[in-house]
């Protein structure tokens, strides 16, 4: 952190100092930043034991959106200021969001917790299907849901508009965020 100070005699002064702000025993999360459903990942959680004397930490997994295989408890030996890891093996079943609580206790003692939460994606790729024509009067038409989609991620989006120009204004968003650096995208 580094402090400036001015008196009201204008004397000026900086200082510099390091802070390490830390907990007797600490846990960290290594998390995927997505999942794809049929995915399997590996979670670690980090176990730092900062007590100054070896202790024994109980390690405890809560999962929502994911199939843990093993115990969501494991016990591990934690010298002081050597981490230790600990792993479990998590399949991505839906689709969603995934939730990963992972907390550390030490027997009447110190305990920490951590949450991360990512996204689980379809298996997959996306459909698109367009329509457009002109309407007078009554219109209907059908929408066929593919075989195997996904209810959690499908929408329906409808757009009717009174003439062709106002079709054009919300296209524009659409060029704009084209990923491909077209000369479109200079407007």
């Amino acid at each position: 952190a580094t402090a400036v100070a001015v008196t009201d005699k204008t004397a000026v002064g900086i200082g510099t100092k390091e802070i390490v702000a830390s907990k007797p025993l600490m846990i960290r999360l290594q998390t995927p930043s997505y999942l794809v459903v049929q995915d399997e990942q590996r979670i670690s959680a980090i176990v730092q034991n900062d007590t100054g004397q070896p202790a024994e930490v109980k390690v405890r997994l809560q999962i929502k959106g994911l199939k843990l295989d093993g115990d969501t408890t494991q016990s591990v030996r934690v010298e002081p200021g050597k981490p230790e890891t600990v792993e479990w093996r998590a399949t991505a079943e839906v689709t969603g969001t995934a939730e990963v609580i992972a907390t550390a206790e030490i027997a009447n003692g110190a305990t920490d917790g951590v949450k991360h939460s990512f996204e689980v994606k379809p298996h997959g790729r996306e459909f698109q299907e367009v329509q457009a024509g002109i309407i007078k009067g009554q219109a209907s038409f059908d929408v066929t849901v593919r075989e195997g989609a996904d209810a959690n991620t499908g929408r329906l989006v409808i757009n009717l508009s009174p003439s062709i120009a106002t079709t054009l204004v919300q296209s524009l968003d659409g060029l704009v965020q084209f990923p491909y650096g077209c000369v479109e995208q200079t407007m």
